[in-house]
């Protein structure tokens, strides 16, 4: 079922209301499979702080309070960020950081992170990485993750490209879907 519409506000940490970079603030939310958390992630750092490691917050999706937050560390790719997170579980979050650079292209990295330990910055688990070219594709400005239907009994991730209103991008919008498991 869809839903649209307003449904709540909450507060954000002091630090995030006036540390954001131009268009490198929240970008990525995801919710916990129990529906009991939200995490948002912001792009970039803050300004106050180093460029190459992002923020996730965790709230609790009742009241909003912040339950916590980590660093997490960035590729060290040229305009990367953090783009996307998707909960895996309770405990682990799938990211995805995409950076594009002149005469390189679009790269894209997923990875998988424990916040159950409460370490920070996050230890990241390497999950996918594609390059322009890889397979024969053409990559666009991937920033959208989900779960997809499931296909002969396993899941699909689907990635999605985001045109960020350039008409000089693709004329389409690219999905590349990923069957997971055995």
């Amino acid at each position: 079922m869809l839903f649209s519409g307003y449904i709540k506000t909450y507060p954000l940490p002091e630090n995030y209301l006036y540390g954001t970079r131009d268009n490198q603030a929240l970008e990525s939310l995801a919710i916990s499979p129990d529906g009991t958390r939200i995490y948002i992630g912001t792009e970039n750092g803050l300004q106050q702080e180093d460029a190459s490691q992002s923020h996730i917050l965790m709230l609790d999706a009742e009241s909003g309070e912040a339950l916590a937050e980590w660093l997490y560390p960035l590729e060290d790719v040229d305009g990367n960020g953090l783009s996307e997170l998707l909960a895996l579980d309770e405990d682990t979050l799938l990211t995805l950081e995409r950076a594009y650079s002149r005469g390189v292209g679009n790269t894209i990295h997923l990875f998988a992170v424990d916040v159950s330990k409460g370490d920070s910055p996050l230890a990241k688990t390497p999950v996918l990485a594609l390059h322009e070219g890889d397979y024969g594709l053409d990559l666009d400005n991937i920033e959208g993750m989900t779960w997809g239907e499931s296909i002969d009994g396993r899941r699909t991730l689907i990635l999605v490209s985001d045109n960020n209103f350039n008409p000089r991008s693709q004329p389409t919008t690219q999905f590349l879907v990923f069957l997971v498991g055995e």
